[in-house]
Order: structure tokens, then sequence, then C-alpha cells
């Protein structure tokens, strides 16, 4: 694994597997919200 996260501030999270499919939903309801803002199309 490279280091370059860490070297960049990056620190591990230890959480639990529903922690982080709640993360990882807010992420995608998140990002699909400024996706369909800024009107980007797939080509």
């Amino acid at each position: 694994m490279s280091s370059a996260p860490w070297r960049l501030g990056a620190e591990a999270d230890p959480s639990t597997a529903e922690e982080f499919r709640e993360l990882s939903r807010r992420g995608t309801v998140k990002w699909a919200q400024v996706i369909k803002f800024s009107g980007a199309k797939i080509d």
C-alpha cells in the first residue's frame, strides 16, 4: 500500500460495517446531487 495518503495527513478511522454503509450512502446522495445540479452527462 502506498504511503502517500499518510504523508498528506490522512488518518485511519476504524468503524463498523454499518457505519461504513451509512458513510457510503451519505456520500452517494451528496455526489448524486452535485452531478445532477452540474448537468454532467455520460457520453
